[in-house]
């Protein structure tokens, strides 16, 4: 048997899976924005509601870690609390582009949203 063979069978059921999940994620995004009610990401339960989740984050360099504390979250009362990856996606692209050395290793959602923006990347 082909080991690229059987890679290759598995990669379109991958993506398929992926976009599926960005796709209820978008449902789900819209719902907090007053749109019509979304099951949960990962269960379909209907019980979903906003909430805030304490999380850790490895920044860019990969040296150290910080907690960020009131990051807006789903709570489902089947899978617990979890991020939406366009919020986890909007942390990164925070982390990496913008100075958050001030802000010491445990900092909130919203001061992380106001740090600034480093202006030349090349000396970070």
């Amino acid at each position: 048997m082909d080991i690229g063979h059987t890679h290759s069978l598995h990669l379109p059921i991958m993506v398929i899976c992926i976009i599926w999940n960005r796709k209820k994620q978008s449902h789900l995004e819209k719902k907090l924005k007053g749109g019509p009610a979304m099951p949960c990401v990962w269960c379909d339960a209907e019980a979903t509601h906003e909430s805030v989740k304490d999380c850790y984050w490895i920044l860019p360099d990969g040296k150290k870690a910080v907690q960020i504390t009131e990051v807006p979250a789903i709570e489902c009362p089947a899978c617990g609390t979890y991020v939406l990856e366009a919020t986890s996606q909007l942390i990164e692209e925070k982390l990496y582009w913008h100075d958050v050395a001030a802000l010491g290793s445990v900092f909130s959602y919203s001061a992380l949203m106001k740090a600034p923006r480093v202006q030349n990347w090349f000396l970070k």
